[in-house]
């Protein structure tokens, strides 16, 4: 479908009222007393280099999930008392964390620069009568160099 110059015009003028809409005059930016710790709005985590840092002066908070190269970063949705990712990491290199994604049903997911997720959470276990910690990674798998799984006949 062609658009013409008023479609255009209409698009640029929808997308500067956008933008001037988002900003009203007023100096947002955050001032000593205003700045906060805690997101206002339920948003996952941004992960720098500084939460990547080790702590070697003292252990992982119990929020915290250490890493296979040692260092840690906050678990995700709530968990705590994670056990260490290498334990369920498996024989795979180790990947380092490029950002954090929320699911539709509202996970939060840690995604590795080689297309691994992780995440963390508290699930309710019935053979132990209370919440408990449970991690979960998916790694990417090459199917071309994956050898064929028997199938039932």
């Amino acid at each position: 479908m062609k658009r013409g110059p008023i479609a255009l015009g209409l698009v640029a003028t929808g997308a500067a009222w956008l933008l001037l809409a988002q900003h009203d005059g007023a100096d947002t930016r955050p001032t000593p007393a205003s700045t906060s710790l805690a997101p206002e709005a339920p948003v996952p985590p941004v992960v720098t280099a500084t939460a990547l840092a080790p702590n070697p002066a003292s252990g992982p908070a119990a929020d915290q999930l250490v890493l296979p190269d040692g260092t840690s970063v906050p678990a995700l949705n709530d968990a705590r008392g994670v056990p260490p990712l290498q334990q369920f990491w498996g024989q795979r290199p180790w990947s380092p964390i490029v950002r954090v994604e929320r699911s539709d049903l509202g996970i939060d997911w840690y995604v590795h620069a080689d297309g691994t997720r992780s995440t963390t959470e508290m699930k309710w276990r019935e053979d132990l009568g209370r919440l408990d910690a449970m991690t979960r990674v998916a790694q990417p798998v090459d199917r071309a160099s994956t050898p064929a799984r028997p199938t039932d006949r």
